[in-house]
């Protein structure tokens, strides 16, 4: 996006001091509109990265906090607000499954009230998750606003394209450059 809105730059460049017919002026507008899309997507998509990493690494985080986790921990987990928030992201059936390997491995193991009281308090709280799903779905959302400014700076840079190669050749040009 950013390479774009650099050649982007150069047609407006190009263009800029011939305001003199309509197609001049579509030009410069078309290029202004495709460089401010082009450099709104770059944003829209570092702030989506950025805010992605963090958040995954997060989550990561927590779920491997529950293969430590206590049977009153699993237990406090509320799966109704799990499942609710991770219903679409094929993250819920991740929970649900290290969830349930962990009780059957506890159910297994019978471990005595001072383990489970260890353990729970090494593990990292589970209740924090759905917040940060929240960051991640947000990210996803700048990442999709990114992809429609990036759509929208590409139509614009071929629309500027167009309207200079119209402005600077004749008629006769035209008339091929639109058929084509």
């Amino acid at each position: 996006a950013t390479f774009l809105a650099a050649v982007q730059s150069q047609i407006v460049a190009l263009s800029y001091q011939e305001n003199t017919s309509h197609v001049a002026v579509a030009c410069n507008a078309l290029g202004f509109a495709g460089v401010l899309f082009d450099v709104s997507s770059a944003c829209f998509a570092l702030r989506a990265a950025t805010t992605l990493e963090q958040n995954i690494a997060i989550i990561e985080h927590y779920l491997s906090g529950i293969d430590n986790a206590s049977p009153a921990q699993l237990a406090q987990i509320d799966h109704r607000e799990f499942e609710r928030v991770y219903a679409n992201s094929g993250l819920w059936s991740r929970i649900h499954n290290k969830i349930t390997l962990r009780m059957q491995a506890l159910q297994s193991q019978h471990l005595s009230q001072d383990v489970e009281d260890e353990a729970a308090n090494n593990a990292p709280l589970l209740c924090a998750l759905p917040s940060q799903w929240v960051q991640v779905q947000i990210a996803v959302a700048l990442g999709s606003l990114a992809m429609l400014a990036m759509q929208l700076g590409v139509l614009c840079f071929f629309g500027s394209v167009i309207c200079l190669a119209m402005s600077t050749q004749p008629r006769a040009v035209w008339l091929v450059a639109v058929m084509v």
